[in-house]
């Protein structure tokens, strides 16, 4: 049996793979390696980043996880893009949840309990207050050639957001585009209906676009700078359970010199980081020509594979291979980005 490891993660990829393995501010610069070689190494330091601007997204895994990024660190957040992801906590850190709800939908996700962890959270301070949410941007995409996701998964997210009272108005959902599983772009990837590496559909959809400009408003595209995109060390602070030895950051070069910039993070799926499809993602969902001429740093945080039976392709926990607490401000990954963030000089709360 042959796996799409990304098209079917938690335990689904578990199950499978046990079939398979029978078959001008002054930056610090230093030079990196594998698989990064030939990419510049900036050392993090504080930017001028303008206050309250931070936002999120993430496809498959990493769309699950821009939602609990978004949800334990709201005070900060202007807003998020989800594709193919779904409620917070909606594996209720449980593998079988994970795949009967939250991806084929083989059974209802109960949205009332999901309510009732972020409030006992925001109880025990290990989230912002949730009252914060209402205020967010969101943008939304599930394909109706998802079959990895089920595109109910993403409904029950904007009603979860509704729930939190986020306004209709502030949520702009995409679920009528013919597309598999994937991040859309509207020049580069596979066919629109596809879902295969590398993850990344050319539906003639600028997704990279639409996600930037639901959140923070009228953006305009440039073209992306190579020479701006730096890989980072993600030790110390800056690491967890998981996590490849390298991230990746978009300084666009007015960011460079001192201007004040908005700041996103943006959270690839499984086998999609860097060792898995190099610098696909990375250069290629859209967000870098829109973050080089509307002054917006992208940071790309790295994810790599783990063991076998918890994380063997590379996705962001939303299961809780890292722990019960993976989706909240005490989960290591949720905790090292959050601090890479603060760093660079956001208002982020930690």
């Amino acid at each position: 049996m042959k796996v799409s490891s990304f098209a079917v993660f938690a335990l689904v990829l578990v199950l499978l793979m046990v079939v398979s393995m029978t078959s001008a501010l002054k930056l610090n610069i230093q030079k990196t390696s594998s698989p990064m070689a030939g990419r510049s190494n900036v050392v993090i330091k504080k930017l001028n980043i303008q206050p309250h601007s931070l936002s999120v997204s993430g496809i498959s895994s990493g769309g699950f996880m821009a939602v609990q990024f978004q949800m334990a660190y709201s005070a900060a957040i202007v807003g998020a893009g989800v594709f193919a992801g779904g409620p917070f906590f909606c594996s209720q850190g449980q593998m079988a949840y994970a795949f009967d709800q939250c991806m084929y939908a083989a059974l209802p996700i109960d949205l009332d309990s999901l309510q009732q962890t972020l409030q006992q959270y925001a109880s025990q301070n290990v989230i912002d207050p949730i009252a914060n949410i209402k205020n967010h941007k969101v943008f939304m995409f599930s394909g109706t050639s998802d079959n990895t996701v089920n595109p109910s998964v993403m409904k029950a997210l904007f009603e979860q957001y509704r729930k939190l009272g986020v306004p209709a108005a502030n949520i702009n959902a995409t679920f009528t585009v013919p597309a598999g599983h994937a991040w859309i772009t509207n020049d580069y990837g596979n066919d629109c209906s596809i879902t295969q590496s590398p993850w990344i559909n050319n539906c003639n959809f600028p997704g990279g676009q639409r996600v930037l400009g639901a959140i923070y408003g009228n953006v305009t595209v440039g073209k992306a700078q190579d020479s701006n995109l730096f890989t980072y060390d993600q030790s110390n602070s800056f690491s967890g359970t998981d996590m490849d030895s390298k991230g990746y950051i978009y300084i666009p070069t007015a960011c460079q010199q001192n201007t004040q910039c908005k700041i996103h993070v943006s959270f690839h799926g499984c086998e999609q980081g860097a060792s898995y499809v190099q610098e696909q993602f990375v250069q290629h969902t859209g967000l870098n020509e829109v973050a080089e001429r509307s002054n917006i740093i992208v940071v790309y945080p790295q994810v790599s594979s783990g063991q076998m039976f918890s994380n063997p392709n590379g996705c962001w926990d939303w299961f809780a291979y890292s722990g019960q607490n993976f989706a909240n401000k005490q989960g290591s990954q949720m905790a090292a980005v959050a601090n890479l963030v603060k760093a660079l000089g956001s208002d982020i709360i930690v």
